[in-house]
């Protein structure tokens, strides 16, 4: 009878075809382990310094809205102040991303809601009426803050009279830069800010404080800038316009 056992070459190599695979197997777990998965809203919240303990959860959005949250290295990390007043305006070379993005996102229709675009880069135009009178500047308003690591689509709302106004943020959708997800945050409680008007300028005082110091209208439209300064002590960059 032949010999069916295999050759000592044959042995040393099935073995070094076992030790490969299990050497591919731990590769496979450990990078599947160490992905990057983004955190929810409550957390990027909580990083700011906000009291989340209210805040209702959102589910995500519908369609193809991203349930994920900011990248837990990224996104997570404290934002750092805006400083310029101008700092807030769009990036244009953000734009390529953004054109991927709008394949897989489509953002939610509603009346009155605020769009990216309609804050893309704009100035205060030469020949602009600053306004100062109080009653000129209640009502809603469309809404964008940008962050560093994020950018957030809201309606604020100044109701009251001029010696007590009250500044209400209405949170809508949240852009975040590090995975470009974005988040429904429709079901969060809106903010509201115990406000000050003083010569042009309106400050509230909530779970952080908004600054709003320039307010004027161009070509049928009002705008109005200024900045966020959240809990923590860090600052974004608020633009404000309607219709």
């Amino acid at each position: 009878m032949g010999n069916t056992k295999p050759s000592a070459g044959r042995r040393i190599f099935n073995g070094i075809l076992i030790i490969l695979d299990l050497a591919l197997l731990v590769w496979i777990v450990m990078a599947w382990r160490g992905q990057k998965k983004p955190t929810s809203t409550e957390e990027y919240y909580s990083s700011l310094g906000y009291d989340v303990s209210e805040f209702t959860s959102s589910s995500g959005g519908s369609g193809d809205t991203a349930s994920g949250g900011a990248n837990s290295s990224n996104d997570s990390a404290e934002i750092s102040s805006g400083g310029n007043a101008d700092s807030w305006l769009w990036d244009s070379s953000d734009e390529a991303e953004d054109d991927a993005n709008e394949q897989s996102f489509v953002p939610l229709e509603a009346a009155g809601r605020p769009e990216i675009g309609e804050f893309d880069g704009w100035d205060i135009p030469a020949g602009a009426r600053a306004i100062t009178d109080y009653s000129g500047i209640t009502g809603t308003w469309k809404g964008f803050i940008y962050y560093d690591v994020a950018e957030e689509l809201v309606s604020f709302s100044v109701s009251g009279a001029a010696s007590s106004p009250t500044l209400t943020v209405d949170w809508y959708l949240i852009h975040y830069f590090g995975d470009g997800s974005w988040e429904n945050e429709e079901d969060m409680e809106d903010g509201v800010y115990a406000g000050k008007w003083t010569d042009g300028v309106l400050t509230a005082e909530g779970t952080g404080s908004f600054r709003i110091d320039s307010f004027y209208e161009a070509d049928g439209k009002q705008y109005a800038r200024g900045e966020l300064t959240t809990p923590s002590g860090t600052v974004a960059s608020v633009g404000m316009m309607r219709p």
